[in-house]
């Protein structure tokens, strides 16, 4: 139980991470324009950006659970510091008056990225056990 505590709290942890250091990213290489979006999931090229970094993340995380029942508690404790990171972000660009809406949208996008990468982890998991 102590070890599992740990693995979840530590993929949580990647996920914060993860969202803090592409948002610190995004505002370093887009500083000087200012027709972009400051918050890294604006724009498509920082969604496709953030969306491949989660996918993979969660997908590694995920294949290092000890059986397929215990694969998806990985995604999803990395979406669950993913949506706190974002929170985070959000609040430091500036919420704005749409702020539970941006919210909520963001929590699902992440929750895609890491679904997808939870399924690609289930199914390395599946072809794995067959040989």
């Amino acid at each position: 139980m102590d070890q599992d505590l740990r693995r979840h709290t530590q993929s949580a942890l990647y996920g914060l991470l993860l969202i803090v250091g592409l948002q610190i990213c995004w505002w370093v290489t887009h500083r000087h324009a200012p027709s972009q979006s400051r918050l890294v999931l604006g724009p498509p090229k920082g969604v496709l950006l953030t969306g491949v970094a989660f996918v993979f993340l969660s997908a590694k995380l995920a294949v290092r659970a000890p059986s397929k029942l215990e694969l998806w508690a990985e995604p999803l404790a990395m979406w669950f510091g993913g949506c706190v990171g974002v929170t985070m972000c959000l609040f430091a660009v500036g919420p704005g008056n749409l702020w539970p809406i941006a919210l909520v949208v963001l929590a699902m996008t992440l929750a895609v990225f890491c679904g997808i990468g939870g399924g690609l982890a289930w199914l390395a998991m599946t072809f794995q056990s067959r040989d």
